[in-house]
C-alpha cells in the first residue's frame, strides 16, 4: 500500500499537500520547457535562416531525460501557409498535458480526485 493510500485511508490527505505542491512546482517547470519548445519549433520553421537553440539547458534543468527532444527545433519546419510539422509533437503535448494536470493536483479536495476544488462553472 502506497503511502498516498494510507493517509487517504485514515482521512488526512492535508498530510500529503506539502509534496503534492512540490511535484506540481516541478510540473510547472516542464510545462514551460514543452510550452517553449513548441514556440522556439514555430519560429525556427517560420524562419529557418536565423540562428537558434536547442533548448537543451532548459530540458536538463528542469528534470526532462529525453534528449531526443533537442532535435525538435532543427528539425521543425513550415508546410504550407498555415501548417507546422514538428517532430514528436504529439508526445510533446502528452507530456504538456500530463505535467498541467500534475499542477492541479494540489487544487483536489481530496487524494485522487478528478475535481478540483471550489466552484463548477456551468456553460454559458
Amino acid at each position: 500500500m502506497t503511502k498516498a493510500r494510507i493517509v487517504g485511508e485514515l482521512g488526512e490527505t492535508q498530510l500529503l499537500l506539502p509534496a503534492q505542491v512540490g511535484e506540481a512546482l516541478a510540473a510547472n517547470d516542464r510545462a514551460k520547457y514543452f510550452m517553449a519548445l513548441l514556440q522556439v519549433a514555430r519560429e525556427h520553421a517560420d524562419h529557418p535562416d536565423l540562428a537558434t537553440t536547442d533548448l537543451e539547458q532548459e530540458r536538463l534543468a528542469c528534470g526532462v531525460g529525453d534528449a531526443e527532444l533537442d532535435t525538435v527545433v532543427a528539425r521543425s519546419r513550415k508546410e504550407g501557409a498555415d501548417a507546422y510539422v514538428v517532430p514528436s509533437a504529439r508526445r510533446i503535448l502528452d507530456r504538456l498535458v500530463a505535467d498541467v494536470r500534475q499542477m492541479m493536483t494540489p487544487l483536489h479536495p481530496r487524494a485522487g480526485s478528478t475535481e478540483p476544488s471550489g466552484e463548477r462553472l456551468a456553460n454559458p
